[in-house]
């Protein structure tokens, strides 16, 4: 592939995120002019938007190590010989391309009466759920990209504990978004009117991404289709993704949240290699067992993008889990929030280079035998009722919210009481094995967008310092839900 063909694909990946913004712009406008589709025309511009800002930072990420004429990337180098690149440009370009073809029809809803409307929404609905499919399935390829990327710049550091535990997360993430590709197409197969396109066959990047967490290598001969789709139907059916022992990680949905530096061109959590030292030297061996949830790369809300808090050393995480499998060896495996913290304790000067981006992440380690469900609604804040999705999981007995999403959406946390901080706090029991402390609680309001604003209900939550998913809801939330629900329709 030569020079301008490379430039090519990558400045599409840019140009998708542009076009993109662009196009969220005028469905939120639709979104408040049209009766009796407007929330869901919202969410639809709220995927577009994540979309776009995906597209953007991969372009971020990308274009300096593809076009730096003194650092080889052989992860690059793979997927340009492979072709792996060039295919996620044609998908991106035909994906913004059919998203444009909504656009004016969204747009002349705007003159109907509401009956009307939600009439012609329904006959586009299941196009623009397909729609949504293809954005998560190019997100997650995206994720592989940048984890490759980030674990082939790790390998080549000294050894130390801390590099260790960073190629075990980035090798469960890996893991996690090639399964989440197989789920994806499958859904794409029984949901799309449209064949699945030969570009959205991943087989390049699956391959790169197995290879890189299995072997720590690019792949040595051409990618398969045949040997990508048994591993990617392998992946799908897996109740659990094993990774050198760790706990197992239970994958529910796609997504993210990323972490570049523009100084070293490549996403996700990146070091110095004084600072792996320096990380590795202060490191206290202990025998523990952690389970984690990988952070999804690539999804982001529009005002997402900000300087990374960094997190105080006074903050107490607790999180313990027992391996799933007995005859693994008990290898220590880092939390994400272990790792953030160790970051911000070495790394002060470098913590404005870094950009959070949140969004909502489909990953929780709750008990993988559960079911879960993603419910769309409303949250009554300050400035109005804000748009999110939560995990609905029947089996769990509490409803959860991480603080930093309360915090963001200015909602009020109340400290425990005396006697919930005795015996050592509130503890939350995910049902696997581990547990976290609630931090405070609060009630929200909760609407479903379907039923009218009068019947909003109040949701008691924990509230938790996680990040790895926005809203939790379980029994407590479902029996309150079912009888409004019952109470509405009588």
């Amino acid at each position: 592939m030569d020079p301008l063909s490379i430039a090519a694909s990558v400045v599409a990946l840019c140009t998708a995120g542009d076009a993109a913004y662009k196009i969220a712009s005028s469905l939120y406008r639709s979104s408040r002019k049209v009766k009796g589709a407007g929330d869901d025309i919202e969410i639809f511009a709220n995927d577009v938007d994540n979309y776009g800002v995906a597209m953007g930072m991969a372009y971020t990420a990308l274009e300096p190590i593809c076009m730096s004429a003194n650092r080889r990337s052989r992860v690059i180098g793979y997927l340009i010989e492979n072709e792996g690149l060039e295919s996620l440009a044609k998908q991106s370009k035909w994906l913004t391309e059919h998203i444009k073809k909504y656009n004016p029809d969204i747009r002349a809803l705007r003159s109907r009466s509401e009956i009307i409307a939600r009439f012609k929404w329904a006959f586009q609905k299941k196009e623009i759920d397909a729609l949504g499919l293809r954005m998560e399935s190019i997100k997650s390829n995206l994720q592989i990209v940048m984890s490759s990327v980030t674990l082939e710049a790790l390998i080549e550091q000294p050894p130390s504990t801390a590099k260790d535990r960073l190629i075990e997360l980035l090798n469960r993430q890996i893991r996690v978004h090639v399964r989440t590709i197989g789920i994806l197409q499958g859904q794409l197969e029984k949901h799309s009117l449209h064949p699945t396109l030969e570009t959205e066959r991943p087989h390049a990047v699956v391959d790169l991404g197995l290879s890189m967490a299995d072997n720590g290598t690019v792949p040595r001969s051409m990618p398969s289709p045949a040997s990508s789709s048994s591993s990617l139907m392998s992946m799908r059916h897996q109740p659990n993704i094993n990774d050198q022992g760790c706990p197992s990680t239970r994958l529910h949905y796609s997504t993210t949240s990323i972490s570049t530096s523009p100084s070293q061109g490549f996403s996700s959590t990146s070091f110095e290699r004084q600072d792996l030292q320096s990380i590795d030297n202060g490191q206290q061996s202990q025998e523990r067992h952690h389970s984690t949830t990988s952070k999804s790369v690539l999804v982001s809300t529009r005002e997402g993008l900000h300087p990374q808090r960094q997190i105080s050393q006074s903050v107490e995480i607790t999180r313990m889990s027992q391996p799933l499998d007995p005859t693994s060896e008990n290898q220590p495996c880092p939390t994400d929030i272990e790792i953030d913290i160790t970051a911000s304790q070495h790394i002060p000067s470098a913590q404005g280079n870094f950009i959070s981006v949140y969004e909502n992440s489909y990953l929780l380690n709750l008990n993988p035998s559960h079911q879960f469900l993603a419910e769309s609604g409303y949250i009554a804040t300050p400035i109005g009722p804000v748009s999110t999705t939560a995990l609905v999981d029947s089996d769990f007995g509490a409803n959860l919210i991480s603080q930093s999403y309360a915090v963001r959406l200015g909602l009020e946390i109340e400290e425990l009481d005396a006697n919930e901080q005795e015996s050592d706090g509130v503890w939350i029991d995910f049902g696997d094995g581990q547990r976290q402390r609630a931090v405070g609680k609060l009630c929200l309001k909760w609407n479903n967008g379907l039923l009218p604003s009068k019947v909003s209900f109040s949701v008691h939550c924990w509230v938790c310092e996680h990040n790895v998913r926005n809203v939790v809801f379980g029994k407590p939330f479902i029996e309150k839900r079912n009888h409004y629900w019952h109470r509405g329709s009588n």
